[in-house]
């Protein structure tokens, strides 16, 4: 992960940038990143029941993989690694909808 390009108390308001952008000064702008962009998800509405629930399960796996990798990365930064009750709900969701 690169450093941040975060330089304190350089912060613009809405109205100062406005200001700016109207005036023709200078008003820095950068590239955002994400993470996961080369993540495909495939075409549900196209899916058969059975490919739907494999690939609910499939989805589950990644999940669950980034989970464990999550908590071990807080682990190693001595943090408590984070869970949520509403886990459990989304998962039995997502499979109640590859049912349909």
């Amino acid at each position: 992960m690169s450093p941040s390009q975060t330089v304190p108390d350089m912060t613009l308001s809405l109205q100062e940038l406005v200001q700016r952008y109207t005036r023709g000064q200078s008003v820095a702008t950068f590239t955002p990143v994400y993470y996961g962009e080369d993540e495909e998800f495939a075409d549900v509405s196209r899916m058969d029941p059975m490919e739907r629930i494999e690939y609910a399960r499939y989805i589950r796996e990644k999940i669950g993989e980034h989970r464990t990798s999550l908590a071990e990365q807080q682990r190693a930064e001595g943090r408590k690694p984070q869970t949520s009750d509403s886990q459990n709900f989304v998962e039995e969701k997502a499979e109640e909808n590859a049912l349909k």
